[in-house]
């Protein structure tokens, strides 16, 4: 059963936010840092969906997943609405493909975000600003305007999420060039001005697997994996023009996930697994982005996120 804990960087003993026979899936801490929200998934294999106060500890349902499996909660940027993933179990709508609900966090009112249920939609994430919702499709990327319900279309086979810039006009997404039979992942720039799509990073030398904005938006962390090295991956910083590209991790044979900014950019959260060890588990690390100096924060989980800077 995973739950979910509270820890300091400085090596204190973690706090469990959750417990209980309930596994907690999936969360995303809400904007101010002051509220959790996360998927318990009952012994039933369903979903619930709660919320969990940072301060006081109280934990509280907030909707149900009826007849559904729910996962990638994310949360609107004035903290009032949840967009999450909805697979519908029940038999006439069990198509296996994700859709888009949405949960109002002061009423518990979930709904679907479109008038179409059963359109397809995954990966969402919100604009900055909170005008815009990304999600990918298997053939694409949509970026949908909630004022006036128009979408772009961005192409891209892969159907990963989106990634919005900090200042809204454009967003970083990972798609594939195909070379020599082999599909290598590459990373792009739309820019929602233009309309247009740069390859920023096409050294096909690389496979870029990660990548998160730094809060300014001046640089982009990505876990890039060398092609020319049998295992493993680094964490590597770049501008967002794809320009002044540098390793800033150099753990061998090692996988490394979750890439978390902290709100004032010096640090990155991430997961590491150690693929030398059996049975694999991963551990939190935080890297200094000036001095590239790791921490480990002697902590055995995965999926870190800031709460605070």
């Amino acid at each position: 059963i995973n739950q979910l804990f509270i820890s300091d960087i400085r090596g204190s003993q973690p706090v469990a936010l959750t417990s209980g026979s309930n596994s907690a899936v999936d969360f995303a801490p809400s904007p101010d840092g002051s509220r959790v929200v996360y998927i318990a998934q009952t012994g039933d294999l369903k979903n619930e969906i709660w919320l969990a106060d940072v301060n006081s500890g109280e934990n509280k349902k907030l909707a149900d997943c009826s007849e559904a499996m729910c996962s990638q909660p994310v949360w609107s940027p004035d903290g009032s609405r949840v967009l999450y993933e909805h697979i519908s179990l029940e038999a006439a709508n069990a198509t296996g493909l994700a859709t888009l609900w949405w949960v109002d966090v002061n009423t518990g009112t979930a709904q679907s975000l479109f008038q179409e249920e059963q359109l397809p939609g995954a990966n969402p994430r919100w604009s900055p600003d909170g005008k815009w919702l990304s999600y990918a499709t298997s053939e694409n990327i949509q970026l949908y305007n909630l004022e006036n319900g128009k979408s772009r279309v961005i192409t891209s086979a892969l159907g990963a999420s989106a990634a919005w810039a900090p200042d809204g006009k454009s967003v970083l997404y990972r798609d594939v060039i195909i070379q020599s039979n082999q599909f290598i992942t590459q990373l792009f720039i739309y820019d929602l001005q233009t309309k247009t799509s740069t390859n920023i990073s096409p050294d096909l030398g690389f496979e870029n697997i990660l990548a998160a904005w730094s809060p300014d938006g001046e640089w982009i962390a990505v876990v890039r994996r060398d092609l020319s090295i049998p295992r493993g991956d680094q964490i590597w910083l770049m501008r967002a023009d794809g320009t002044e590209s540098h390793a800033i991790t150099d753990s061998l044979n090692s996988l490394h996930g979750t890439l978390s900014w902290s709100g004032d950019g010096k640090s990155i959260l991430y997961d590491l697994y150690d693929l030398d060890a059996f049975p694999l588990a991963s551990k939190l690390q935080m890297v200094d982005v000036a001095s590239s100096k790791v921490t480990d924060l002697g902590i055995v989980g995965y999926n870190p996120k800031w709460l605070w800077p």
